[in-house]
């Protein structure tokens, strides 16, 4: 007597899909945790990873086009790096001695605002507040206090940080292989749209802090505050949806306590780089197009995990991090339905059940036809 072939049915199929499903969630859950601890190590050698990605081509054109060893390219690659560190130094700095050369005047223009508040309050619907006032010793004291001593250390924690990010970098450019991957393996793909999403980022918050900075400029604004917020800008541009917008509020109290600007400045300057926001948050998804095709649910969701257990940083690394993991993930036959949730594609369903087999005549040992799966074994000797 024949067996019937083995064929999995539905529910078996859907079964393991749910158990594939768990298992990746709880993975998530757990590698979230040990990421809180592997901070310090794991924060720079991304940020390095970064680097290395936008300094790439950099070396490449000078090997291509001025026949220039490895080994100088790279040497170039991080003289440039380290000049661009340089003049966002300067630019810190500028800012700070502005704001420190203003504390007077911002001081007593803050008095005039909450006196007026006050006034308005008490005339318009009786409500007597005590006026908050502010001097530029007070100011100068909390910078002296406690908070200074915050402030070094921050600052050293950050010498501390880039002086790590550049030994990463250095390791990754020597170290690196100078041929290309084979194209389709899986670090060929994850290279390819990481490096695309980097540059194409850094492009855009170039663009967006170059004009920034300038129509605060043509405004009125000191070179020194300009300059800085377009700087700002250029960082923000990196952290999806919430930075551009932190990048327009930053000029507002500045801009609000100048005595020196007018109406119609204090308006243009909040106004500009709004605009200029919004129109390269029209203007970016489409030139990047799909990029690391993460539906923006997941980027948005990608942005509060990893910026809940890195900080501001991790809220940067978010959308290049996942977009990896996504990679990774469709990679595996079980997980590809979870990447094409994490890009919106809602409509995965599972494959198809194989065909039947067809039937076919068998004979019976009373000379009756019966039917037998195709492929089965008959037994017995053949009649004859």
């Amino acid at each position: 007597m024949s067996t019937p072939p083995y064929q999995p049915d539905q529910r078996t199929s859907a079964d393991a899909r749910i158990r594939t499903t768990c298992l990746v969630v709880l993975t998530i859950i757990a590698v979230g945790f040990a990421l809180v601890p592997l901070r310090p190590v794991l924060v720079p050698l991304l940020i390095a990873l970064l680097f290395t990605y936008c300094l790439k081509p950099l070396i490449d054109f000078q090997v291509n086009r001025f026949r220039f060893p490895r080994g100088i390219a790279i040497a170039g690659a991080v003289l440039v790096a380290l000049v661009a560190l340089g003049l966002a130094a300067v630019v810190v700095i500028s800012f700070a001695a502005d704001l420190r050369n203003n504390l007077s005047a911002y001081s007593n223009e803050f008095n005039k605002l909450s006196a007026n508040v006050t006034k308005n309050l008490g005339e318009s619907f009786g409500i007597k507040v005590k006026t908050p006032t502010l001097s530029e010793k007070s100011v100068e004291d909390v910078f002296a206090g406690a908070a200074w001593s915050n402030v070094m250390g921050s600052i050293a924690d950050v010498l501390s940080g880039i002086g790590l990010v550049l030994l990463f970098v250095l390791f990754l450019l020597v170290g690196g292989s100078a041929h290309p991957r084979r194209e389709g393996t899986l670090l060929h793909e994850i290279e390819t749209r990481a490096q695309r999403y980097i540059l194409q980022m850094v492009g855009f918050s170039v663009l967006t802090g170059v004009l920034v900075g300038l129509s605060l400029r043509i405004i009125g604004l000191s070179p020194g505050y300009a300059f800085a917020f377009g700087f700002m800008a250029f960082l923000l541009n990196f952290i999806p949806t919430i930075g551009p917008l932190i990048a327009t509020l930053l000029p507002l109290p500045i801009v609000v306590l100048d005595p020196s600007m007018a109406l119609w400045q204090q308006i243009l300057a909040i106004a500009l780089p709004a605009g200029i926001q919004l129109s390269l948050a029209v203007v970016q998804p489409r030139v990047q197009g799909r990029g690391q095709d993460l539906h923006p649910v997941t980027a948005m969701a990608a942005l509060v995990f990893f910026g809940t257990i890195w900080g501001i940083l991790g809220a940067a690394l978010a959308v290049p991090v996942t977009g990896v993991v996504k990679i990774i993930l469709e990679r595996i036959p079980n997980t590809r339905p979870l990447a094409d949730w994490m890009a919106g594609r809602f409509t995965h369903h599972l494959p198809a059940l194989p065909p039947a087999p067809p039937v076919t005549a068998a004979p019976s040992s009373d000379g009756v036809e019966a039917a037998a799966p195709a492929g089965s074994v008959q037994t017995g000797a053949p009649e004859g």
